[in-house]
């Protein structure tokens, strides 16, 4: 797993909903999109929703179900 991959599950597994921003911010990865996906492939259930916010549109992810892949180390 990259480090890119680790520090956006680590926000996820802290709860809450992310936008590309916040990865870009707090994750400190370009395109967070890419990360998501490697981590989906690997069987982290990361949920995307669509708002809508001051007539603009953005996805938010979040990881709320517990398995044990969402708990396993990195």
């Amino acid at each position: 797993m990259t480090n890119g991959n680790k520090r956006v599950l680590r926000l996820l597994q802290g709860g809450g909903e992310f936008t590309t921003i916040d990865f870009v911010r707090l994750a400190n990865v370009a395109d967070p999109h890419k990360q998501i996906a490697a981590l989906r492939e690997k069987g982290y259930k990361i949920k995307d929703e669509w708002k809508k916010h001051n007539g603009k549109r953005f996805k938010v992810w979040t990881m709320n179900e517990t398995s044990e892949t969402q708990n396993k180390p990195f």
